[in-house]
């Protein structure tokens, strides 16, 4: 993954970075992320990812839902 741009969705949801580095993209803010950083993210909230490692970024994103019915991606253009 390069990018995932600033979208929201309904659920709530947790990244969890395995190996790599890069931002955390909000509305008007960005954030840093590296190995090990464990991030929250409320439900409806604008959020996307960059890496900006010279290597791919290896993460975990997890929803509290048992489908992915529930997870749709509204992306902001």
């Amino acid at each position: 993954m390069v990018e995932l741009p600033l979208h929201y969705h309904r659920p709530n949801e947790v990244y969890i970075i395995k190996r790599g580095k890069g931002l955390l993209l909000e509305l008007n803010t960005t954030k840093h992320l590296t190995t090990g950083d464990i991030i929250f993210i409320p439900k409806n909230t604008a959020h996307g990812l960059k890496n900006t490692g010279s290597t791919p970024m290896l993460l975990y994103w997890i929803f509290p839902t048992d489908s992915w019915e529930e997870v749709q991606y509204n992306f902001i253009t």
